[in-house]
């Protein structure tokens, strides 16, 4: 199933198989429409292109994230990021939807910074500064 969002002048295709997956974006998609704002700056600052496909899918060891770096067989204005969903729950507590919003905020923007910096180290510093401004100031417990 596919599911294709505006965001700013950005185009968000986001997909996803089973009902499980769908769950999981349908609860992403809320999230990023409640920092749509912050977001689009992180977007622009990283030269992020004006397609986003973003593949929802199963995968081994919990919440994870792969960014696809643009080479030949990837077109220049698109970049492809899979988080991969195995083990994670959609929890029905306040505290376990905030983890689980909060995991799938600094995995979408570590995949975004990834297109800036290269390196897993730099990308990973300037990802926890980012995702947890955005986490302590727009997203409440």
């Amino acid at each position: 199933m596919e599911k294709e969002i505006k965001f700013g002048e950005r185009i968000i295709i986001i997909s996803y198989r089973g009902k499980y997956n769908k769950e999981i974006a349908e609860f992403f998609v809320i999230i990023v429409k409640k920092i749509e704002k912050q977001l689009t700056k992180i977007m622009n600052k990283c030269g992020i292109p004006k397609e986003i496909h973003l593949n929802f899918k199963r995968g081994s060891g919990g919440l994870d994230g792969i960014y696809y770096v643009q080479k030949k067989n990837i077109a220049k204005h698109l970049i492809i990021i899979g988080v991969f969903t195995d083990g994670i729950k959609l929890g029905k507590k306040k505290d376990e939807l905030f983890k689980l919003e909060t995991n799938l905020i600094d995995t979408f923007v570590h995949e975004l910074v990834h297109h800036k910096y290269t390196k897993e180290r730099e990308t990973r510093e300037k990802t926890k500064k980012i995702a947890e401004k955005l986490v302590n100031k727009f997203l409440k417990r």
